[in-house]
């Protein structure tokens, strides 16, 4: 036998041993015959309480312990040899070493506590669900990517905590696996405060005795991922469409560039009063088309011709509430709707950023009116200004009807509108511009029928500071002009305002022109359009200086905007005049430099 056989007889000495025996004790039969039985059954360290041979022959019934010898553990049974009548004759003593069976129950314990933890603390999801589709067992991180305590999950069906559009797809794959076939699913969970999450899950049939009793669902969280994926995209289709529109207003403006000079010209030389009115209703409607122009610039991220300065956004905030109240108050009681608007400042000491007050006033209001329609029957606003190290937030949290993601990914899209006739779908491309413009961020949290959360974060410090170009008094001193412009009917009406206003003016359609009229001519003021082909104005204001440094070079441009003073400077551009332009914006930039 493997084990050790100690047989003591009536007097409880050993009279028998086995090999095993004999191993067990590190000596022959011969060393240990005649030793009681205390003496070969003694515990490692312990006094002799109680012996066990005694015990079992008194009574009769076996006794059992575990004990510990040399460092090792050991199980010792000893039962009474029983006689027909009489007393027990001896005892048989039957020893395991049970040392290797401890060290792999400790093992195999140690183990199944690192597994438990590795799974319960893992990253990813974890659940074992059953073959009904029931989760069995789920880890930390399914508890808090649903929201749902253990008592919630365990026993629910998987499909049931998913959006009913994803539950037909994960049924199949659920089935497929169930049946010996892994599958990968995208899938989306709804949790416990009603929000949609975005997960991939793995299910993974648990086969025993050859078939499968239930399926691993094994899956990661992707939310994140795919909103950031999402605001890369965004961001990549804004700029595209922040180039177009800039290009579309460049061309714009010089459409409007002719329009307001001619009618400006008619009206010096017309005296008819219905006439004068007339052209006035042009001029008006072309310069309100200037002011579009701007916004779409502006949406562009590409106006940099407003002046930064302090701003205290509490007082900001304040002001915007006052100037709406007409709108969420007056308006809406005459219609029977209540609207609590609650705005909380930031710190006692202010929250103030670097920006262009009129730009962020304008922000604030779009966000405040698009959060009052977005509750028709009324609701809660709730504004807040808070600070952290680098950022002023300001948040619009209300209780309107929210928006679907299709939704949320337009809303910054130009001309995207979901108030139809009465949307011009500007207002937050155009506030978006402004944020980016001011080196912040603007975000949106919604969910449908549940509100919706927009953040304005803005820089507390560093935001860069504009100084717009300088305008001077109007001049009656005639000058010897230029005029550089490829476009015929801007080159023309500029033309034609510089003759009325008794200047000189000679035209030429492009810088290799231009160049050659110096050639033969003196110039005191050379007008250049911006973009032209071969050579475009800056090439033409630089070469201009290197050849008289003392004429005086106007950039005339749909693109005034976008350039700064720096900019112009370095480019030897001493004025920047945008299209369209007027006759005191011509005649500012011939006087500013006398």
């Amino acid at each position: 036998m493997s084990d050790a056989v100690f047989i003591f007889g009536p007097e409880r000495t050993l009279v028998r041993a086995n090999s095993a025996a004999w191993a067990l004790e590190g000596r022959s039969f011969a060393d240990m015959a005649g030793q009681r039985c205390c003496e070969i059954l003694a515990e490692d360290g312990a006094a002799a309480t109680e012996c066990l041979v005694e015990r079992a022959m008194q009574s009769s019934e076996r006794v059992t312990i575990e004990m510990v010898r040399s460092g090792r553990e050991l199980s010792v049974t000893v039962d009474p040899l029983r006689s027909q009548d009489g007393p027990p004759r001896g005892a048989v003593a039957v020893i395991r070493d049970l040392s290797l069976l401890r060290r792999v129950e400790r093992e195999s314990k140690q183990q199944r506590e690192v597994l438990s933890h590795v799974v319960e603390n893992a990253y990813d999801v974890i659940a074992l669900v059953d073959i009904e589709g029931r989760i069995v067992w789920c880890n930390r991180a399914m508890r808090d990517v649903t929201g749902f305590a253990s008592d919630r999950l365990e026993g629910a069906k998987l499909v049931d905590l998913l959006v009913e559009s994803a539950r037909p797809e994960m049924l199949r794959c659920f089935d497929l696996a169930a049946g010996g076939e892994p599958q990968i699913v995208e899938t989306k969970l709804v949790d416990a405060s009603g929000a949609e999450r975005d997960l991939v899950l793995t299910a993974a049939p648990v086969v025993e005795d050859g078939s499968a009793n239930g399926v691993l669902v094994i899956g990661r969280d992707v939310s994140e991922e795919k909103r950031s994926a999402e605001k890369a995209a965004e961001a990549d289709k804004l700029r595209a469409l922040g180039q177009l529109a800039s290009g579309v207003a460049h061309d714009f403006n010089n459409v409007l560039a002719a329009i307001v000079g001619r009618a400006q010209l008619l009206k010096r030389r017309l005296g008819d009063e219905e006439m004068q009115r007339a052209l006035d209703v042009i001029e008006k409607a072309a310069l309100d088309g200037a002011a579009t122009v701007k916004r779409i610039q502006t949406f562009a991220h590409q106006r940099v011709d407003a002046e930064f300065t302090p701003v205290d956004l509490n007082g900001l905030i304040a002001d915007v509430i006052e100037i709406t109240r007409t709108r969420w108050r007056n308006d809406a009681q005459s219609r029977g709707v209540q609207y609590d608007i609650q705005f909380d400042p930031g710190a006692s000491e202010g929250v103030t950023v670097l920006g262009d007050a009129s730009e962020l006033r304008e922000v604030f209001v779009n966000l405040l009116i698009n959060a009052v329609d977005a509750m028709p029957d009324g609701g809660q606003l709730e504004i807040t200004a808070t600070v952290d190290a680098s950022f002023a937030i300001v948040r619009f949290v209300d209780s309107g009807i929210g928006m679907s993601d299709d939704v949320r990914r337009r809303i910054f899209e130009p001309f995207f509108s979901t108030k139809g006739e009465h949307g011009t779908g500007l207002g937050l491309a155009v506030s978006y511009g402004i944020v980016q413009r001011h080196l912040g961020r603007i975000e949106v949290d919604s969910v449908a029928g549940h509100g919706t959360t927009v953040s304005v974060r803005l820089p507390r410090a560093g935001a860069r500071a504009f100084v717009p170009p300088r305008v001077a008094a109007s001049s009656t001193k005639p000058v010897r002009v230029l005029v550089v412009d490829d476009e015929d009917a801007v080159r023309e009406v500029l033309v034609d305002m510089l003759t009325v206003a008794g200047h000189s003016v000679t035209a030429a359609t492009g810088g290799a022109e231009a160049l050659e009229a110096m050639a033969s001519n003196g110039f005191d003021v050379v007008f250049t359009d911006l973009s032209m082909p071969g050579m475009d104005g800056w090439a033409v204001a630089r070469e201009v200086k290197s050849r008289a440094p003392g004429i005086r070079v106007v950039l005339v441009t749909g693109y005034a905007a976008t350039i700064d003073a720096e900019t112009a400077a370095a480019a030897s551009v001493d004025v920047i005049v945008g299209k369209p332009f007027d006759f005191d914006a011509i005649s500012a930039a011939i006087a500013d430099g006398e």
